[in-house]
C-alpha cells in the first residue's frame, strides 16, 4: 500500500505539471480509509484531507491533530454545522449547497469569532438525487451571500455525473468554468472566484482540463488502479 500511495501521487502530481496547472490542490478523500491507509498518504507529501461525513471527519481530525487542512466535502445538515465550524484544521467546506445553509454556517462562524473559506455547491447537471443550487437560481442568491460576514466563498464546486467516458463529463466542467467567469463580471464584495473544486478519481484529468484548480481523489491515491 505504502509503494502504492507513492507511485499514484507522484503520476498524478506529474499530470499537473503537464497540464501547466502548478496551482491545483489535491485533496485525498478518507471516506472508508483507516488510519494506517491515509498516514501512509500524509507521509508521501499529501497535506490536504477531505471527508464526506461530519462524525467520520471529527474523529479522524483527532487521529491526525496537526499538520493537515482538513475539508469538509459532504452533504451538510444545519444541525451539524457548529461542529464542524468550531474545528480548529478546518481549511473549507466544499459543499455549501443552498442559502440557508450558508446562513447558518455563517452564523455559527460569528459564534466561534471565525471567517470559514467556501464554496458554493452546484448542481451543474441538474440530477435529482444531488444537492447544490442549480446554475440558473444561483445568481438570484448572490446579494445575499455577498451580504453574510463570516463566510469567505472562494469558488465553485460540482460532482459531474458517473459516466464510463470520462470525456462525457467536460461539458458539465466547462459549464462550471463559464459560471464563474459570469460570476466574475460584478464587483462583489466578499464573493471570491477564485477556486473551481472538480474531479475525482474517473474524472480528474478532463476537470484540469477544464480548469480545476482542487480535484478530489479516493480510489486512484489509494487503490493499485493506474499506479506506475
Amino acid at each position: 500500500m505504502q509503494e502504492t500511495s507513492k507511485k499514484n501521487l507522484r503520476r498524478i502530481k506529474k499530470e499537473l505539471n503537464i497540464n501547466e496547472n502548478k496551482e491545483v490542490k489535491i485533496i485525498g478523500v478518507t471516506k472508508n480509509r483507516t488510519f494506517e491507509e491515509i498516514e501512509k498518504v500524509l507521509n508521501k507529501g499529501l497535506t490536504d484531507l477531505g471527508e464526506n461525513r461530519v462524525q467520520e471527519l471529527l474523529r479522524k481530525t483527532e487521529m491526525f491533530p496537526t499538520g493537515v487542512g482538513w475539508h469538509f466535502i459532504g452533504h451538510l445538515q444545519r444541525n451539524k454545522v457548529k461542529y464542524v465550524v468550531r474545528m480548529p484544521q478546518l481549511a473549507m467546506i466544499h459543499s455549501v449547497d443552498s442559502l440557508r445553509l450558508a446562513k447558518k454556517i455563517s452564523q455559527e462562524a460569528k459564534r466561534a469569532k471565525r471567517v470559514i473559506p467556501v464554496l458554493l455547491q452546484v448542481n451543474i447537471a441538474r440530477e435529482e438525487q444531488k444537492y447544490g443550487f442549480l446554475a440558473q437560481d444561483l445568481n438570484r442568491n448572490l446579494p445575499e451571500l455577498d451580504e453574510l460576514e463570516n463566510i469567505k466563498i472562494k469558488g465553485l464546486m460540482t460532482m459531474a455525473p458517473f459516466v464510463k467516458d470520462p470525456e462525457e463529463t467536460r461539458p458539465f466542467f466547462a459549464d462550471l468554468r463559464k459560471l464563474v467567469e459570469k460570476i466574475k463580471e460584478k464587483n462583489w464584495q466578499r464573493i471570491k472566484m477564485e477556486e473551481l473544486s472538480m474531479g475525482m478519481s474517473q474524472d480528474y484529468l478532463v476537470a484540469l482540463e477544464e480548469g480545476a484548480t482542487i480535484i478530489r481523489l479516493g480510489r486512484i491515491l489509494f487503490s493499485d488502479e493506474g499506479g506506475i
